[in-house]
């Protein structure tokens, strides 16, 4: 099982023809007038499973820690049950919706997305106090 690619996007909709429509994609800084604040947009992602995968459920989670590596927000956890393709590999696009996560102050943050309990890919995000500079 792999993660083909993720990233944040400010909106994003996935349709059942496995399309992604994503706007203002990419982003990887924000900046906020205060602190908590919500952490805004969406986690897009597209995740690849072998022939053997699709065979069960699985369960992806989301994980968003501070530069200690504390929990900020509860784990987000998404079940996902493969569908009955034939093929040797089948691409499924995941949404996460982060507008009510919320982030308790500026900083780096690191996105944690596991399945089944193996972390898988881990990227990071900063929040910036309104008008500083990257």
């Amino acid at each position: 099982m792999d993660i083909d690619f993720a990233f944040l996007a400010n909106y994003a909709e996935a349709t059942p023809n496995g399309l992604v429509t994503a706007v203002g994609a990419g982003w990887d800084n924000a900046w906020r007038t205060n602190y908590p604040t919500a952490f805004g947009g969406y986690l897009v992602a597209r995740l690849t499973l072998t022939r053997q995968e699709m065979s069960h459920a699985h369960n992806v989670e989301l994980d968003i820690v501070d530069a200690d590596g504390n929990a900020t927000a509860p784990r987000i956890s998404m079940p996902i049950e493969p569908p009955s393709t034939p093929g040797a590999r089948l691409n499924m696009n995941l949404l996460f919706d982060l507008r009510g996560v919320v982030v308790p102050n500026a900083g780096s943050y690191n996105l944690e997305l596991g399945i089944d309990g193996r972390s898988l890919k881990s990227f990071a995000v900063t929040f910036n106090a309104e008008g500083q500079t990257v």
